[in-house]
Order: C-alpha cells, then sequence, then structure tokens
C-alpha cells in the first residue's frame, strides 16, 4: 500500500510541476522586476481592491490559485515567487534574504503603483507579511495570517495592538 501512495503522490507532484511550468510559459499575467539584484516573478490579474499573497517555504505563486480563482471577479490580486522559490532568482548568499524578502513586497507594489493592500501570508509568508505591516504600516489596508511562527513578544505586543484598533 505504501507503494502505490508513494508513486501517486510522485506522479501528482509531477504533473502539478508540469502545469506550473506551463502555465508561467504560456501566460501573459506573469511579470519580472529586479529587487536587491534579485529577479522576482510575480502574477498581477483581476480588478478591484489589491490583495497581495506571500506564499509559505518552498511553495511558489501557484500555490494560491484556488484562492484566487474564487475572488479573481471581485478584486485586483498579487501573488508572488518569494526569491529562492518559483520563477524567482536563487541567490546563494544568505544576506540576501530575511529583510529584503520584505523589500521585494514593497518593490513589486511599486511597480504596479499600488498604494493600499491588503496581505495574505501563509508560514513564511505570513512571517513576511507581518514585517511588512510593522515597517509599512500605512500601506496595509488588512493583514490575514496563517502558520505563521514564533517570532516572540515584541510581535506578539503588536498584533495584540493591531486587534485592539
Amino acid at each position: 500500500m505504501k507503494f502505490f501512495s508513494y508513486r501517486f503522490t510522485s506522479i501528482f507532484c509531477f504533473f502539478s510541476r508540469a502545469i506550473g511550468a506551463a502555465e508561467r510559459k504560456f501566460s501573459n499575467n506573469f511579470s519580472t522586476i529586479e529587487s536587491s539584484g534579485v529577479p522576482i516573478c510575480f502574477k498581477d490579474q483581476g480588478e478591484g481592491p489589491p490583495v497581495f499573497f506571500i506564499h509559505g517555504y518552498t511553495s511558489n505563486a501557484l500555490d494560491w490559485n484556488i484562492a484566487i480563482n474564487l475572488l479573481k471577479d471581485r478584486f485586483r490580486l498579487i501573488t508572488i515567487d518569494c526569491r529562492g522559490h518559483g520563477a524567482s532568482g536563487k541567490p546563494e548568499d544568505l544576506t540576501f534574504y530575511g529583510r529584503k524578502m520584505v523589500a521585494d513586497i514593497l518593490e513589486v507594489l511599486q511597480k504596479l503603483e499600488i498604494e493600499k493592500v491588503c496581505l495574505v501570508g501563509y508560514s513564511m509568508g505570513a512571517e513576511i507579511a507581518l514585517r511588512f505591516t510593522v515597517e509599512h504600516p500605512e500601506v496595509v489596508t488588512g493583514l490575514v495570517v496563517g502558520g505563521s511562527g514564533w517570532s516572540g513578544k515584541r510581535k506578539q505586543s503588536f498584533i495584540l495592538k493591531l486587534e485592539i484598533h
């Protein structure tokens, strides 16, 4: 039974990657910008209030496709391949990650001329969204996070302040 489960998972992952590669190649919704010397790939679609989706570790922008399909008629939806993931650049130097991943979000927003945005992040994306909100609260109209790791007491007090207001 384990053999069939493994085979099914392998086949599913293969086709999922193939579909994602084809979507990137043939879709005109994907764009790339340079941010801190690293190419950052993102997708922009729909019209309405902007919502920016940030994926988790080892994922990419395509992981949000189900949510995008449900919301694209009512919102402008931006998804990003965070640096080191998907079609974005993958620097080997660890100093090209961390806060620079937060700066990538701002770069994409500036490129798209978006002044205010709702952020949605999962796991690593939740951490990026939280940090972005701390550094650029004037830009964020809403914040939805899931699967965020523990970032300590300082962030906890910030989140409590957000809930109170």
